[in-house]
């Protein structure tokens, strides 16, 4: 079986506030995406088929310098993104050679708290059920607005879940599902499981991490910057 990951690290974050992407802000003196890829990287017997990373046009020349300096010998395909999370994630996709049973991860790069455990979970998962989607349990309650009112109505949260990434599935078919999206020009696909449910149908759903978050706001890089000394 080969592996093969996609970083999707194409977003401007424009809730961030900053003059520069989130992926590429310092935290505790290292741009964020660094600990994202080094989670990957490290784990030991664990190589990759192909290593890409989706990132915006005006952006790659930094990226670049930032992989020279903390990956030295690693190979990397840098891969322009598109104006939606749906082109980029496409275009990472087809960046990767097509082969039979060959699994692909996508990951935010803005959750750079990801640990080794759930990429291997993942992974094997996948390997059994063709996807692996990490979930999580809410915590609080939740409400559901009534459309065109002011309303809203208990939801029971047991039901419900979190979704994470990365996300695995096999290449070639999650490949075809975004094929098949484009042919039917539809791109309002909130993550990669949702386009490989429009056309394979089942996912498989798989334990996630409460560590595992997704920098969105300045509070969630002050929280990571905290996780990330303990």
């Amino acid at each position: 079986m080969q592996r093969a990951v996609v970083i999707v690290a194409g977003g401007v974050g424009s809730r961030m506030n900053a003059d520069i992407p989130k992926q590429f802000i310092a935290v505790n003196k290292k741009p964020l995406i660094v600990y994202t890829i080094a989670a990957f990287v490290e784990i030991e017997d664990f190589n990759f088929s192909e290593f890409v990373i989706v990132c915006h046009q005006d952006y790659i020349k930094q990226l670049e310098d930032i992989l020279s300096t903390y990956f030295k010998g690693v190979n990397f395909i840098l891969v322009a993104g598109g104006k939606s999370r749906f082109q980029s994630c496409f275009k990472g996709l087809k960046a990767i050679a097509a082969r039979d049973n060959k699994l692909v991860a996508i990951h935010d790069a803005a959750r750079p708290l990801i640990s080794k455990q759930l990429i291997k979970s993942v992974f094997e998962a996948a390997q059994i059920h063709q996807t692996a989607i990490p979930v999580i349990n809410f915590k609080d309650s939740v409400r559901l607005i009534v459309e065109g009112t002011n309303d809203s109505k208990i939801v029971d949260r047991s039901r419900l879940r979190l979704v994470q990434t990365p996300q695995c599935f096999n290449h070639t078919k999650l490949l075809q599902a975004y094929e098949n999206a484009i042919n039917s020009n539809e791109h309002n696909f909130t993550d990669d499981a949702s386009v490989w449910e429009a056309l394979h149908h089942q996912v498989f759903l798989c334990e996630g991490e409460a560590n595992n978050i997704k920098v969105t706001t300045p509070f969630d890089l002050k929280l990571v910057e905290v996780l990330l000394q303990l």
